[in-house]
């Protein structure tokens, strides 16, 4: 995890220094390394050391916690960054990094469950890494369900990371404004999160309908000129990627095995930026040439003809558990 902080707050130093597309190329790269580090293995030890002690129940409720502190925090960096935007374009990716940095420090205090300790030193590193990686795209359900996540990470996160800022400038959001307005976008996408997962307990069909669902009521109506309809839509933009760290990052943790949890997560996450990545190049000239909006319209086309279809198969009853342990009993997982 530390050296994946490391790697990601560099990304963001050349980020903000970057003055062609080639800088920004080799940033989202270095990115996208450093976060297959650090997303995997901090999901992993969190639902690890929860076993360990046999509360993986109250995965979902220590996630929907630090989603709901995650997004007090980008709240807060959201409008200071619209502001620091205006005083220097780099800024704001320079203060991301320094905040990485101190992540850093505080995860080198933390400590592993013995259990998941002992099976890193029982086992070769590059032999768990490889088969890990063959776990990922195992035949069958696995390998389905390994798709359906990173066509869905991939898209989502695509729309959060790059689109959606292009998208409120493009419907009238200026620098500060924009700020304030994901501010308000990502306080409700919490309440939101926390409500649905409290309320429904999801189970793994549910989960798997719930993501083409929203993704395309994000979509087509993007097509739509009237400025409500487009403001609506970046929230339910914002909800889609942020649904994935609460809903499918469970997911998966209950179907691999402890041994390659990790390796699994970080693959799974290093493949969702290499679509992320592929899906900002091939972006840029359709932006170009006819705005963003045709974009997510092409988006809404790949979740009908490849996620959506995908979905149906994870959900038949033969790839369906009742339910995904680590979704239910919420308000016993409260700290």
């Amino acid at each position: 995890m530390i050296i994946g902080l490391i790697v990601s707050a560099v990304s963001l130093v050349v980020f903000g220094s970057a003055t062609n597309g080639m800088m920004i190329a080799v940033a989202a790269i270095i990115g996208g390394v450093g976060e297959a580090f650090y997303f995997g293995a901090n999901m992993a030890l969190l639902y690890d050391a929860l076993k360990a002690f046999g509360r993986q129940k109250d995965f979902a409720a220590i996630r929907a916690n630090c989603v709901l502190s995650a997004q007090a925090g980008i709240i807060i960096g959201g409008v200071i960054g619209g502001y620091l935007y205006t005083v220097a374009k780099g800024l704001p990716y320079f203060a991301n990094a320094a905040s990485l940095l101190l992540c850093a420090v505080a995860v080198s205090g933390m400590f592993e469950s013995r259990v998941h300790a002992a099976a890193i030193r029982l086992h070769d590193t590059a032999r768990t890494i490889a088969n890990g990686f063959r776990e990922t795209f195992r035949q069958g359900h696995i390998r389905r369900l390994s798709a359906y996540y990173i066509m869905v990470g991939g898209i989502t996160w695509t729309w959060q990371i790059y689109l959606n800022q292009i998208f409120a400038s493009e419907i009238g959001y200026g620098e500060v404004a924009k700020g304030w307005l994901f501010a308000g976008v990502r306080l409700m996408n919490a309440l939101v999160l926390i409500g649905l997962a409290r309320a429904t307990g999801f189970s793994k069909r549910r989960i798997f309908y719930y993501f083409p669902l929203i993704m395309l009521i994000s979509t087509f109506p993007a097509l739509i000129p009237n400025a409500y309809v487009n403001t609506f839509l970046l929230f339910t933009m914002t909800l889609s990627a942020s649904s994935r760290f609460t809903f499918l990052d469970a997911v998966v943790n209950d179907e691999v095995s402890s041994t390659y949890r990790a390796t699994v997560l970080s693959t799974l996450n290093l493949f969702v930026r290499i679509i992320h990545i592929t899906g900002v190049t091939l972006a840029g000239p359709i932006i170009d040439a006819a705005g963003s909006k045709w974009v997510y319209a092409l988006g809404g086309i790949v979740t009908l003809s490849v996620i959506l279809p995908l979905a149906a198969v994870l959900a038949r009853p033969k790839a369906e558990a009742a339910a995904v342990p680590a979704l239910t009993n919420l308000d016993e997982g409260k700290t």
